[in-house]
This record gives structure tokens, C-alpha cells and sequence, in this order.
């Protein structure tokens, strides 16, 4: 049972990562036209989603693959960098910045 409950867990957490990272590189995708309709909302939901992505082992997926996937719709650099796990011994590298648009 608590195999099958771990994986739920981990669908819930890698889905909800690809979600609102995509609508997080959407609203930075309108950067230039100014702040987007509730942009800190979806930066608090992905930059949780982040952490509980990151702390299954898995890399972050850089803010340019989420630009270009959810902005642009093109998913190939995303593809690429989705669901790599750290190497040993290696840490995940915090976003140390707010983005603001």
C-alpha cells in the first residue's frame, strides 16, 4: 500500500512540476509586455513544486526550457532536462532570484 501511495505522490509532484513551470515560462514568455494577471501565484506554486521536485532527486529544469515549453510550445529542451536525477553527492541549485516582469 505504501508503494502504491509513493508513486501517486511522485505523479502528483513530477506533473505538477511540468504544470506550473510551463505556466510560469508562459507568463515570463509576456515579460515585455509588463506583469502578467496573478504571476506571483503561479511562481509560488511552481517554485513549491520545485522543491518537492527537487527533493525526489531530480535536477532542475532550467527557466529557458520553461520559457521555450510553455511559451513557445516547443518541448525539446524541456524533454531534455525532465526527469534527470542529480548525480551522487550532488545538490540541487536553489532559484536564488525573484523573477519580476
Amino acid at each position: 500500500m505504501i508503494k502504491i501511495l509513493n508513486k501517486i505522490k511522485h505523479y502528483y509532484i513530477v506533473k505538477g512540476y511540468e504544470k506550473w513551470g510551463m505556466s510560469w515560462g508562459d507568463a515570463l514568455s509576456y515579460g515585455y509586455l509588463g506583469q502578467c494577471f496573478r504571476f506571483e501565484r503561479i511562481e509560488r506554486k511552481f517554485l513549491n513544486y520545485e522543491s518537492l521536485y527537487t527533493k525526489l532527486g531530480y535536477r532542475q529544469v532550467s527557466t529557458v526550457a520553461f520559457i521555450k515549453y510553455g511559451g513557445y510550445n516547443n518541448k525539446s529542451l524541456f524533454n531534455e532536462q525532465f526527469l534527470v536525477k542529480l548525480d551522487i553527492g550532488e545538490l540541487p541549485t536553489p532559484r536564488s532570484y525573484k523573477v519580476t516582469v
